[in-house]
């Protein structure tokens, strides 16, 4: 069995996306982790698209923002169209975010820079690597991978199964997926084309005979239109002709046809939750604990959400002592952690105050923290003797927001040897120097306020 220096403290499964996010973090954060994922080579086609702002927020952190967009196209709005012409806008100007827009990457793209990002940090990703048994104890997990034509052996203290819907990690461990399965079938295609539809707008048309969606990417366009009545099992691979009959009546009878497809495909939509994120020390995140509809372009960023939020977890288990003991104990609800967003000042477990817009999750309550005259928002979980500061949230935060104040502060975060937060209570209320409550932030994100700018899990 692989243990001793050559071994991962976090194995993760599955070099997508999600799976890669959550490599970079680690190692960024000095924790070993290996990646595998079955199949040999990254696959060609397309598939998602869509990064939006708060995934953009998270590759700025991790140091791959400038690389991501340079292989994307930026999307300013949503354009609805009816029979008659354009019917509304959705402006993505108006987020609150440094970067209001949907950038279109294509997921290779992606996958490709951030398989960069993760080896350049010395991560070890082994492709053709299938994952066979996982057995686990109270002192860590080892897993059976069958790699370069043996069984190998692998003594590790997680493991993540980030492998998709069809997550070999999840029928391990016997947790169901239930869900819904829609009637409705869609088909897909990527083409090269050239309409007369402005390029920077994800263009919607709602038709008498379906619905159109034209996507511009960096290298073409994509196509999707909802299929009439139930597939023929005998029609074989869909093809372009499907498409010409709805462009016709989208744009009218005089518009260029794609003549020429990239990728071709048919797919149905499901919705899927597992039944628990987590047992024990195997964990899941991305598609393999959920699943739902590909229109909005919600599922990759999901997916890259959960590695980020489960990131610094994991570092905190990794690095032992109270943390660990923190991040079990909120995490004894099996491992679930719903993302419930308060939507201004809103009581909190009845005495509580909860900040806006902020994740509350099992076994963390808000409270208001008194820093500098002023009630802070301060999401705390319960340790197993005290209460343990996990995260404060100053009420003047904003993406890319920090006060000039911030560089005189005082104390070093023991997880890092960052410089303390000016936020931190446990600087403030005179305890002797920070005791960690600012891991949550700095831990990973190599004390991003000391850069002026604020990144927060989740």
């Amino acid at each position: 069995m692989m243990t001793g220096s050559n071994a991962p403290k976090v194995l993760i499964v599955g070099a997508g996306p999600t799976g890669l996010t959550l490599g970079i973090n680690l190692l960024r954060a000095g924790v070993p982790c290996r990646i595998i994922d079955r199949q040999a080579e990254r696959s060609e086609h397309s598939r998602a698209l869509g990064l939006h702002a708060r995934s953009l927020e998270i590759f700025d952190a991790m140091g791959v923002l400038d690389a991501v967009r340079a292989e994307g196209r930026p999307l300013s709005m949503i354009r609805v169209h009816g029979e008659k012409g354009p019917l509304m806008d959705l402006d993505f100007g108006e987020l609150a975010s440094p970067f209001p827009y949907l950038l279109c990457c294509p997921q290779p793209r992606l996958e490709a820079i951030l398989e960069r990002r993760y080896r350049r940090l010395g991560g070890d990703l082994w492709r053709g690597a299938e994952l066979l048994q996982a057995q686990q104890d109270g002192s860590g997990v080892t897993a059976v991978v069958r790699y370069d034509g043996d069984d190998v052996a692998i003594g590790t203290q997680l493991m993540v199964g980030a492998d998709g819907a069809g997550s070999t990690v999840r029928k391990l461990l016997g947790l169901p997926f239930d869900g819904h399965e829609y009637r409705e079938h869609f088909l897909l295609a990527d083409v090269d084309w050239t309409p007369n539809l402005a390029d920077d707008a994800f263009h919607g048309f709602l038709l008498a005979d379906g619905n159109l969606a034209a996507i511009p990417m960096p290298d073409g366009w994509r196509l999707v239109i909802s299929e009439n009545g139930e597939p023929d099992e005998e029609a074989g691979e869909p093809g372009l002709e499907d498409f010409h009959e709805r462009l016709r009546a989208a744009l009218g009878a005089d518009t260029p046809l794609p003549e020429r497809a990239r990728w071709l495909s048919r797919f149905t939509i499901q919705r899927r939750l597992v039944s628990h994120y987590r047992r024990n020390r195997i964990l899941l995140a991305g598609d393999a604990c959920h699943v739902q509809s590909p229109l909005g372009a919600q599922g990759m960023n999901t997916g890259i959400a959960d590695a980020f939020n489960l990131a610094w977890k994991l570092v905190l288990f990794c690095r032992g002592g109270a943390a660990a003991r923190c991040w079990t104990a909120t995490s004894a609800n099996a491992g679930r952690w719903p993302r419930t967003c308060c939507a201004g000042w809103t009581p909190c477990r009845g005495r509580r105050w909860c900040g806006p817009g902020r994740c509350v999750a099992p076994g963390i309550r808000c409270c208001a923290w008194p820093v500098a005259g002023r009630n802070w928002p301060a999401v705390w979980c319960a340790g197993p003797a005290n209460w343990t500061c996990i995260t404060v949230i100053p009420p003047w935060w904003r993406p890319g927001r920090m006060p000039r104040s911030a560089a005189g502060a005082r104390g070093r975060c023991p997880a890092t040897g960052c410089r303390t937060p000016p936020w931190c209570p446990c600087a403030t209320a005179g305890r002797g120097g920070c005791r960690g409550c600012c891991a949550s932030r700095c831990i990973i994100f190599c004390c991003s306020w000391t850069r002026r700018r604020i990144t927060v899990p989740g």
